[in-house]
């Protein structure tokens, strides 16, 4: 398995009604995606200075990754929503561990 994290950082114009939006709609990924494994999502709690606003972390096989990122629903949802709110986005993949690995 491995986590697909994606960090947004939105426009300055983004509203909390955009936000509730992109919320919604990622909402139903899990139901439209079934090998989503898990899927977390929602905004930066704000804890430490110099962070993204939002995160996504799917967990999926490597396999199926694809399948997640090139659906067509997913495809909407970054075209539609979150895109015109975007200043910036990065993502990256890791391994999934069930456990934190002995030191």
């Amino acid at each position: 398995m491995i986590m697909h994290l994606a960090l947004f950082t939105w426009r300055e114009s983004t509203s909390r009604e955009d936000i509730a939006r992109v919320e919604t709609e990622l909402s139903r990924m899990p139901s439209v995606v079934p090998a989503l494994r898990e899927y977390h999502f929602g905004p930066n709690l704000g804890l430490r200075p110099g962070t993204a606003d939002f995160a996504v972390c799917a967990v999926i096989s490597q396999a199926e990754l694809s399948s997640y990122l090139d659906h067509p629903e997913h495809q909407r949802v970054v075209r539609e929503v979150i895109s015109p709110l975007l200043a910036s986005r990065t993502a990256v993949q890791i391994e999934h561990l069930d456990r934190v690995p002995p030191r």
